[in-house]
Parts: C-alpha cells; sequence; structure tokens
C-alpha cells in the first residue's frame, strides 16, 4: 500500500516572530517619543518643519520593514511567482513616488529664502515666519518685499520688536528710493512709548533712524531742523558715535553762524573719539575742526597730525594732500594769532 506524503508548509519559528513584533513595537514606540515635542498637541512658538521628522521617520521605518518581514515569512510558502512579483512592482513603485517627493521637498530647502517661503504657505498668519521671510529677502536684495513682510508681520504682532526694528532700519538707513523717514520716525516713537524708552535696541534704531534722517535734512541745507533730529538720536542714545561726530561737525562748521557752538562741538567730538576703539582720520579732522572753531589751534594741529599718518599708513596720496592742506591753514593761522 503506497503511503502518500504531503507537503508540510514551511512555519516561521516563533522565537523569530516574537523578536520581529518586539522590533515592530520599538518602532512604532520610537515614532511616537521623537515625534511628541513637535507634534504641536500642545501649541508651541516652534513652527512645523520636514526636520522634525527625520528622527521619528528612522523608528517608522523600522517598524514597517519588521512588519514586512514578518509578512513576507508567513506568506513565501502560500504566495505564488506572479503575486510575488506584483508585490515587488508594487514596492518598487512606492519607492519610486517616494524618491519623487524627495527630490521635490529638497528644493524647498535649497535656501533659506525657499524654506520659509514654503512656511509661509503652510502658516500665513505666522508673525515669525513673515519676519523670518522679510530677513532673507533683505539677504536677497528685495527690499521692497521685504518692507512689505515685515509690515504684515507687524500686523499680526504688533509687540514684535524684531520686525518692527528691521523694518525701521529698511525705511531710514537703505537705498533713497526705500525710504519713508515720516513711518520709520512714527514707528520709533511708538515703539520707544510701547517699550518705555527701556528697551536697548529699540533705543538705538532710534538713534540710527534719527541719524540718518538729521543727515539727509542736513544736506538739504534743513540746518536746524538736522540740529533737532541729532539731538533726539543722541537722547535715545546717547554714545551713538555716528551721531556724536555728525552733530559736532555741524555745530563746529554750519553755515548759518547761529547755529555754531564750538564748545559743545569739542565735547561732542572728543566723546566720540573715546567711544570708539580706533579714530580715524576722518574722526579726527572733525575733531580738529570743533578745536579751530573754539580757537585751541593747537589742538587742531595736533589731531591733524595725527590724522596725516594715519593716512600715510594707508597709502592714500590723494587723502594725504588734502590733510597736509589743511594742517597747513592750522599752522599759518597760529603764526598769525602769536604775532598780534
Amino acid at each position: 500500500m503506497r503511503s502518500t506524503l504531503q507537503a508540510v508548509p514551511a512555519t516561521v519559528p516563533d522565537p523569530f516572530l516574537n523578536h520581529t513584533k518586539k522590533l515592530i513595537l520599538f518602532g512604532v514606540l520610537w515614532f511616537g517619543i521623537a515625534l511628541g515635542p513637535a507634534a504641536h498637541v500642545i501649541p508651541s512658538h516652534i513652527l512645523r518643519a520636514d526636520r522634525y521628522l527625520y528622527l521619528p521617520l528612522a523608528g517608522l521605518a523600522v517598524a514597517v520593514a519588521m512588519s514586512l518581514v514578518s509578512i513576507g515569512n508567513v506568506c513565501e510558502e502560500r504566495t505564488s511567482v506572479v503575486r510575488r512579483m506584483a508585490m515587488a512592482t508594487v514596492g518598487l513603485a512606492v519607492i519610486a513616488a517616494l524618491a519623487l517627493g524627495s527630490a521635490e521637498q529638497i528644493q524647498i530647502w535649497r535656501s533659506s529664502l525657499s524654506a520659509w517661503e514654503h512656511c509661509l504657505r503652510l502658516h500665513p498668519n505666522s508673525a515669525k515666519a513673515h519676519d523670518a521671510f522679510a530677513d532673507n529677502l533683505v539677504a536677497d536684495g528685495q527690499i521692497q518685499r521685504a518692507v512689505d513682510h515685515y509690515q504684515e508681520s507687524l500686523r499680526l504682532n504688533p509687540k514684535n520688536t524684531d520686525a518692527a526694528v528691521n523694518l525701521i532700519l529698511k525705511l531710514s538707513a537703505d537705498k533713497p528710493e526705500m525710504r519713508d523717514y515720516e513711518t520709520a520716525i512714527s514707528m520709533v516713537e511708538k515703539y520707544c512709548e510701547m517699550t518705555h524708552r527701556r528697551n536697548p535696541e529699540i533705543l538705538h534704531t532710534a538713534a540710527v533712524a534719527y541719524t540718518n534722517f538729521g543727515r539727509d535734512l542736513e544736506s538739504a541745507g534743513y540746518f536746524d531742523h538736522a540740529l533737532e533730529c541729532y539731538e533726539k538720536a543722541l537722547s535715545a542714545n546717547p554714545d551713538y558715535e555716528i551721531c556724536l561726530f555728525n552733530l559736532a561737525l555741524l555745530l563746529a562748521t554750519c553755515p548759518d553762524e547761529k547755529l555754531r557752538r564750538p564748545d559743545e562741538a569739542v565735547r561732542l567730538a572728543e566723546k566720540a573719539c573715546l567711544a570708539v576703539d580706533d579714530p580715524r582720520h576722518n574722526d579726527l579732522m572733525i575733531l580738529a575742526a570743533a578745536y579751530a572753531e573754539a580757537d585751541r589751534i593747537d589742538d587742531a594741529i595736533s589731531s591733524t597730525e595725527k590724522a596725516i599718518r594715519l593716512a600715510e599708513a594707508s597709502g592714500d596720496v590723494e587723502l594725504i594732500g588734502q590733510l597736509r592742506g589743511s594742517l597747513t591753514q592750522y599752522q599759518d593761522r597760529a603764526r598769525a594769532e602769536s604775532q598780534r
């Protein structure tokens, strides 16, 4: 009597299955724990970003891989060749789709500008995103677009002092066609009042805005208004050396002699020279002009000689000639006064 042998389906050893299940559970737990801080279940100031998925997806990949291994081992003897090929084809198609998606996503992260632009598409009402996008637009030279986004950031969050500072500086310090001193000064006054004049960054920004406005008023011949702007700048930041030098020079050489205050010019110029680590030749020439107007000719000569030494070190022949001309004028004046 012939006995018949029947094929017994291969079974996966229990230890292997248990190990696989543990790895699947490990991957799922990894994914959940790593995703938790950026899941925004509890609202956070941190915006969503692809990078927050890098670590969690490693755990998810482990769980998916172990699940596929488990399914593959169980079904290995029960699946026809055609079905295996179909499954392989589907798997390759999924991999290709993921590759295309990754290639597209990489384009978003090609620069900070494109990354923040993508962030704005996802979070159009984020003041922080508008502020950061504007910063990157400035770096890219797109000033007008940057101004628009700074303004939108402030509309969404009026207390965003970073955006306020950046916008004020753009409206008062960049290209002439971008300047809007009326808006900049209005914002300066608003944020100085809002911060009770205790925010150093706001106060320094106010000094910069008033100084730049004063410089343009001075160039246009509005000397009295320029003086007011310089004084407001120093009220905000008494140690702002650019304003100190500008005001000292105006008080020493103003075409309107009624506005000249030589002694004050000397005080401001000396303070400015102390505020900078290494006074430049132009700084020393402003100091010399203030000394000369205050009838301190010897000090004017000494400052000009220091300026000449700095110019000689730089090798600027034209500048050296100009400085020597000024020195000659001061020396001639000193001789004339000594002969009286």
